[in-house]
């Protein structure tokens, strides 16, 4: 189940304001960060914790960084988000969704991650029957199954059976 973070974009709008009152630089100060966010969105603790996160993972400067390097917006973020993941115990869906919302504050279009276009078929063309095994074109139809050459190898026991234990070795009386 993916989980949403922030559906109306309060804390869009909040990050804005705290942005656009403190400049960019508080994005990396996270104390005073997360203290102007619950003046804010005191309603919206997960979002507060997971941009307050972005901050000390330090994504702004991570974004920044790609996009200078010329990766766009939208892989850039997927690193950042990544890393994040990597220094925090945030999951996936709350990276992205954190390192998205700092990246549109910080001014870096996105584009939404494409989709694979969905087939349109007419409700006056849409087929009524399946279509016979025969007719599908060879790219579209499942490999035949292949059964494997030889049957996987039954146990063998060692060639050697394990030593037995030995006591350690004792000096010679003196």
């Amino acid at each position: 189940m993916e989980q949403v973070w922030d559906p109306r974009g309060e804390a869009d709008v909040a990050l804005a304001r705290v942005v656009e009152g403190f400049g960019q630089q508080v994005l990396g100060r996270a104390d005073m960060f997360e203290g102007l966010l619950h003046d804010d969105i005191p309603q919206l603790p997960r979002e507060i914790a997971l941009l307050t996160a972005a901050a000390r993972s330090g994504v702004a400067e991570l974004l920044a960084e790609r996009v200078r390097q010329g990766i766009s917006p939208q892989a850039a973020v997927t690193m950042a988000a990544a890393e994040m993941t990597a220094r925090t115990a945030v999951d996936t869906s709350g990276a992205l969704w954190a390192a998205g919302v700092f990246a549109r504050v910080l001014g870096y279009s996105q584009s939404p991650v494409a989709q694979p276009p969905v087939a349109q078929v007419p409700p006056a063309q849409a087929p009524t029957a399946p279509v016979p095994a025969a007719q599908v074109p060879p790219a579209q139809a499942p490999p035949a199954y292949v059964p494997p050459a030889q049957p996987p190898p039954a146990y063998v026991p060692p060639a050697q059976p394990p030593p037995a234990y030995a006591p350690p070795a004792q000096p010679p009386p003196a």
